[in-house]
């Protein structure tokens, strides 16, 4: 994945935007993003295709990106579910959201709704979520603070991601990412099943 100009803030300067025609939503991708993969859908007909527009305004004299492009089958137990952007096979492993690895603590502010997922091992039936860095990171049905481990047994495992530019709140109202976000950095351990 692609390792480009991103300033403080999260707007992109140098920039990857995958577009499809399965017309599914593909944020656009820039900074620090060495080790991450996307799966992108094809159109199920013969006429599907893909499209990498990079976009270069920044100052750096260096890019690096390297992109690898397979296929994969239809029906094949290597292919995503449905809207999954990422997706991990192995029983356990650390997944992050773009840019985490950046030096400084910028987060991208476009990362609008995609899922990270992860696919269910055969005798497994929960997933364990552990929070590698200290923030609270909160959604309408669980709560994750540092430190603590999330269990959960209830099939996908799926991690829904968003964020915006609005990334911080001061006493109860949003301000324009004047703290600035990192993201997340999850590790997780597939339980078997009692």
């Amino acid at each position: 994945m692609a390792d480009s100009e991103e300033i403080m803030g999260g707007m992109c300067v140098d920039s990857l935007k995958v577009t499809s025609s399965s017309n599914e939503p593909i944020p656009e991708i820039c900074g620090q993003n060495s080790g991450q993969h996307i799966y992108v859908d094809m159109d199920r007909g013969c006429s599907g295709n893909t499209q990498l527009d990079f976009s270069f305004s920044g100052t750096a004299s260096i890019r690096i990106f390297e992109i690898k492009a397979s296929q994969i089958e239809c029906g094949s137990r290597s292919a995503p579910p449905d809207g999954c952007l990422q997706y991990h096979t192995e029983l356990d492993g650390r997944f992050q959201t773009f840019n985490y690895a950046a030096k400084d603590e910028s987060h991208l502010d476009d990362q609008k709704y995609y899922s990270i997922c992860i696919r269910q091992m055969l005798g497994y039936c929960c997933i364990q979520y552990s929070d590698l860095r200290r923030l609270v990171i909160r959604d309408h049905r669980q709560q994750f603070i540092q430190n603590t481990v999330v269990t959960n047994c209830s099939a996908p495992f799926e991690v829904r991601i968003f964020t915006n530019e609005i990334s911080d709140v001061n006493n109860g109202l949003e301000t324009k990412n004047t703290k600035v976000s990192k993201g997340l950095c999850f590790e997780y351990i597939q339980m078997p099943c009692q």
